[in-house]
């Protein structure tokens, strides 16, 4: 198998948008894979083309690759699906794939399953090439995404050598060169991945989250907000600088408690209890803070709001009828034997880990005050509760 000038040729027009989802890539070379009359083609395309559908999980930095899905007789390519000649051809192509964003993907593959350190130079090296391809501050989404896949590889690597070094020389010009000036999340998150990096010169970040905490504050974005002084407080304990902890904290806590007073000026119930929810967090953060004289303000401004939102709660009720929904479930789960429901069920559902589960019910007590309120319960044909 090899890579020749005309299979160059013939992908340059899938690969020319950096921006194109994945699979519209893996689509694309089957298509050109079907239309091809010669072996050597088809094969290549065909092998490049799995390499492409293979689902990715930035965030599962030890096993990054997705899984098997079955859906009836149908069976998405997995990586057990590999033979051993199919990782000897990528071995041999990887280094002549031409387009970023495929010899990032074939070069990850083969330093995740098959721990070649050079496919792991080549993978960062190309990421960063895709992330320089999609460089936008306020759509950053997409390059932030390459910039995390780079680093998780480079992290593996000797932090004393390249690519690491030359990866966080990178990512330090961007951040210095935006300057805070973006009103996004992308400054902020390339800052705090340098944080979780131990970049040497961190205290240069300093004046540029000054800078991002202030745009946060005056553009009343209160998730930029959270994040920015989040993210100062985490810088400043990195450099065991205690007094701007405290003075940061202190900062965070007189906007949210100005927020709160925002809600307050709604005049309604859901003002008020978002309002009773931000002085808790001013309050609790105030403390942090060592300003108990300010927590003991907050916390008797917030009793007799508790009061008044108590007398302003009321009981109702909402009726939905699942019944089309639970009959379509049952037809599709009809004629499958038991291993076909457990893999069909599995693809619908996401299974969260311990850790996931109670940092969402954390995150949804801490936001969604009104919710812990609210009981919802499931009944069947015969009007039996079969949930709570």
């Amino acid at each position: 198998m090899q890579i020749t000038q005309e299979i160059i040729e013939k992908m340059r027009v899938l690969f020319s948008d950096a921006k194109r989802y994945t699979s519209r890539y893996f689509n694309g070379l089957k298509e050109l894979s079907e239309g091809s009359q010669e072996v050597n083609e088809q094969e290549v395309f065909a092998l490049l083309g799995n390499a492409m559908s293979l689902g990715f999980n930035i965030e599962d930095s030890d096993s990054p690759f997705g899984s098997t899905i079955i859906m009836g007789d149908r069976h998405s390519f997995d990586i057990s699906d590999f033979k051993e000649t199919d990782w000897d051809n990528l071995t041999s192509i990887a280094n002549n794939l031409h387009y970023p964003i495929l010899m990032a993907r074939v070069s990850d593959l083969l330093w995740t399953f098959k721990k070649d350190y050079s496919s792991a130079v080549r993978a960062v090296n190309a990421y960063r090439l895709c992330a320089e391809a999609t460089f936008d501050t306020e759509h950053w989404v997409e390059y932030f995404d390459f910039i995390k896949k780079a680093n998780r590889i480079a992290l593996k690597l000797n932090k004393k050598q390249e690519p690491f070094i030359g990866l966080t020389k990178y990512i330090d010009s961007i951040i210095k060169e935006i300057n805070g000036a973006d009103s996004s999340f992308l400054s902020l998150s390339l800052i705090e991945l340098m944080i979780d990096n131990n970049f040497d010169s961190l205290q240069d970040y300093t004046n540029i989250l000054n800078k991002l905490c202030d745009s946060a504050c005056q553009s009343d974005n209160l998730r930029r907000i959270e994040v920015a002084f989040e993210l100062k407080i985490k810088l400043y304990s990195k450099l065991k600088d205690t007094d701007n902890v405290l003075i940061s904290r202190y900062e965070y806590a007189t906007n949210i408690e100005r927020i709160a007073k925002d809600y307050l000026k709604q005049k309604d119930t859901v003002g008020l209890g978002r309002a009773i929810h931000f002085f808790k967090d001013a309050a609790l953060l105030y403390r942090e803070a060592n300003k108990s004289e300010d927590e003991k303000r907050i916390r008797l401004e917030i009793e007799p709001l508790e009061q008044e939102y108590v007398k302003n709660m009321h009981c109702f009720s909402q009726k939905i009828d699942l019944t089309p929904q639970f009959q379509a479930i049952r037809g599709f789960l009809t004629n499958r034997n038991l291993e076909e429901k457990i893999m069909a069920l599995s693809a619908l559902s996401r299974f969260h880990t311990k850790h996931e589960l109670e940092k969402k019910v954390i995150h949804k007590q801490k936001n969604f005050i009104s919710t812990q309120f609210f009981t919802s319960t499931l009944l069947d044909e015969g009007g039996k509760t079969v949930a709570r």
